[in-house]
């Protein structure tokens, strides 16, 4: 299966167009005009073409990459996407830049708002979260979100205003 070595991957040079230096069973070395050289994997999925991605080269050797792609293949053997778990992973990582607390709370006030509570009230609420608690968990993703840290702020804030804090 793996028929490029080494020395053919070293010596390879750019050329004026995009190339590629197949390994085999889809597997090939993406030559870029820039010099760089990517490892990718073609296979379909379902009726589907689809291009997987290894890594660059040489931080990601042929041995390596040989290896992801004999994963990969028995992935869709099983009839599993391979790109699956990337996708998941790219999903959580969006989801929790998008779900601090600060923003979900603040969306969550602004539904109340709609939904007939008081602006007076809902602006009330949301400026004791902007003092007592968006400067220690604001920023952060509600999955990492622990009880000791909200148990933390609780107690910060009982020491100043015992009745916030039991709100």
């Amino acid at each position: 299966m793996a028929n490029l070595i080494d020395i053919q991957i070293r010596s390879a040079k750019p050329k004026e167009k995009d190339d590629k230096l197949t390994d085999g069973s889809g597997l090939y070395l993406l030559m870029k005009t820039d010099g760089t050289k990517l490892w990718r994997y073609n296979f379909r999925y379902h009726g589907k073409a689809k291009t997987m991605a290894f890594g660059r080269y040489p931080e990601v050797s042929a041995k390596l990459a040989r290896e992801r792609h004999t994963a990969a293949r028995q992935q869709l053997a099983n009839d599993v996407d391979p790109m699956a778990p990337r996708k998941a992973d790219k999903l959580v990582a969006r989801v929790d830049l998008e779900a601090t607390f600060e923003v979900v709370a603040r969306e969550m006030w602004a539904k109340k708002q709609k939904n007939g509570n008081a602006q007076g009230y809902v602006e009330e609420v949301l400026e004791k979260l902007e003092k007592d608690v968006f400067p220690w968990i604001g920023t952060r993703p509600l999955r990492h979100i622990d009880d000791a840290e909200i148990y933390a702020i609780l107690n910060r804030v009982e020491t100043r205003a015992a009745e916030t804090a039991r709100r």
